[in-house]
């Protein structure tokens, strides 16, 4: 059913403050504040006047220039819906979104929050800095007594540490879906378990977490250097580029 003209105004109205084409500090507050009650007014506006369903995905530039990036999702709320973030295995679009706000802001994207109805929760991935050795390489901690969240950020920070040696650019975001369905162009087998294939750290299960970490572990305490290297990159024309980073 197609909306009446009066109904795409009252829908858009609100919901397009939040979108200034400015990157004054003035719309990065604006975004940053009122973004997610006017996503929920232009979800439920949506859904009372046309039966829509929609699932927001945004970013924008704090005031200190950072890329951040956020999801909505009032479905719950509306008629008789589920969230889809609860019910659907969602987190491969977070990524793809988190490299293309990447491309159009020109600088590192990193996940502020995920709104969900029933609350404006924010949901925040605990960040991990690893210590790096003489040569920058990033360097691991034994992780028999750590949980599964910071495995997950040891493993984020530590591949993110290797692309970003590997592409020369301290600010890239690993492609993870490109690397998904084509690991051999990335990557050399030597650095990998022969059953455990590179997925978005929030995807992979704990025992797969587990045995990576502690085979790169092994080989480090062992002297094996370098313990895992990227062989190449993808730029932002879509072309695999070789490794800044000799081997």
């Amino acid at each position: 059913m197609a909306l009446p003209e009066q109904g795409v105004e009252t829908c858009s109205r609100s919901f397009a403050r939040a979108c200034c084409n400015s990157s004054s500090p003035r719309c990065q507050q604006v975004a940053q504040k009122k973004g997610p009650a006017d996503m929920e007014h232009f979800s439920k506006e949506m859904w009372r006047q046309c039966g829509m369903r929609v699932f927001v995905l945004s970013a924008w530039k704090n005031e200190q220039g950072e890329v951040l990036v956020g999801m909505h999702d009032d479905n719950e709320d509306l008629g008789d819906g589920d969230s889809f973030m609860k019910t659907k295995d969602w987190e491969a679009i977070e990524t793809v979104w988190q490299e293309y706000a990447q491309k159009q802001f020109g600088a590192g994207a990193q996940d502020r929050g995920r709104h969900v109805k029933g609350g404006q929760k924010r949901i925040r991935k605990p960040a991990f800095e690893l210590e790096a050795d003489g040569d920058g390489m990033p360097v691991l901690l034994d992780i028999t007594k750590t949980k599964l969240e910071e495995k997950k950020a040891i493993v984020r920070a530590f591949l993110t540490l290797h692309y970003r040696l590997c592409s020369g650019n301290d600010k890239a975001v690993i492609p993870w879906s490109a690397i998904i369905h084509s690991q051999d162009d990335f990557v050399v087998r030597t650095f990998l378990l022969a059953d455990v294939n590179l997925k978005e750290p929030s995807k992979l299960q704990n025992w797969d977490m587990t045995v990576l970490l502690n085979f790169w572990y092994a080989q480090q305490e062992a002297g094996e250097c370098p313990t895992f290297l990227f062989k190449a990159w993808k730029n932002k024309d879509g072309e695999m580029v070789l490794s800044v980073v000799s081997s």
